[in-house]
């Protein structure tokens, strides 16, 4: 009989990878390195998927600032990202 498949490890191993690569992402489009996109994350609270649509939003060439910081601040610990992001700058 065919050994057995560990379907929890297989889905943590499909986690870890698929935040590696989330991390890696984010890393790429910002000069942000993986540990620190990590560390907003955690500090800000602020899920992958609202995380994608803040870089998103700020990178969006085609809207104002005031378009882009309305934007931002519908989206779910948004701000708390920006803010975070920005102490990473200053």
């Amino acid at each position: 009989m065919p050994d057995e498949i560990d379907i929890d490890k297989l889905i943590d191993t499909a986690l870890n990878e698929t935040d590696r690569k989330f991390r890696s992402q984010i890393a790429s489009l910002t000069t942000l390195k993986m540990a620190e996109v990590e560390e907003l994350i955690n500090e800000s609270a602020i899920t992958k998927e609202d995380f994608a649509k803040v870089v998103g939003e700020v990178k969006d060439a085609t809207k104002s600032n005031e378009e882009k910081a309305a934007a931002i601040q519908s989206i779910s610990k948004g701000v708390d990202l920006l803010v975070g992001i920005a102490a990473k700058l200053l």
